[in-house]
């Protein structure tokens, strides 16, 4: 009888253990790593900024306060918020200024695909970037811009006037 009741009580157990919310991603969204030219596609709201605050201190989820310079698709107000998952990695890279054919080859990203599956990207107050901001993500949507001649910029104007 003893067998029996510690025999139930670890299946319970194991059942117990087994009903939890999995949290680990096994499959990102395939939007994170799609095509450069089916993001612009399916993106609705492109924007060229400047980062003016973040909030949220070590929270997993911080608000971004953005200054538009330059709307690619899509409306916005001169400032906006944006909330996102808080950054894994911090990185400024701008992959020379995305002449770096890695970065084409979807072999380099200022962001990560999380545990969580959400992209999670890293932002320095006062720093130009170029968002995507349709979810699911990509991890080429928050990309760093160092100046108007980067290759990324340059590459998303031209495919942005086309549509």
């Amino acid at each position: 009888m003893a067998n029996h009741f510690r025999t139930t009580g670890l299946i319970v157990a194991l059942m117990s253990v087994l009903s939890l919310e999995a949290h680990a991603c096994f499959a990102p969204p395939q939007q994170s790593t799609e095509s450069h030219d089916a993001l612009v596609s399916r993106t609705s709201r492109i924007v060229l900024v400047e980062l003016v605050s973040a909030s949220g201190g070590m929270s997993w989820w911080k608000t971004y306060e953005f200054s538009v310079f330059e709307a690619l698709k899509g409306e916005f107000e001169p400032v906006f918020s944006v909330g996102l998952p808080s950054p894994y990695l911090a990185s400024d890279d701008d992959y020379l200024q995305h002449s770096d054919p890695a970065f084409w080859q979807m072999m380099e990203s200022r962001a990560v695909v999380g545990a969580d599956c959400l992209v999670h990207a890293s932002f320095e107050v006062g720093a130009t970037y170029l968002l995507f901001l349709d979810a699911p993500y990509h991890i080429h949507g928050f990309e760093r811009i160092k100046g108007e001649d980067d290759q990324w910029l340059a590459w998303v104007r031209a495919q942005t006037v086309r549509q």
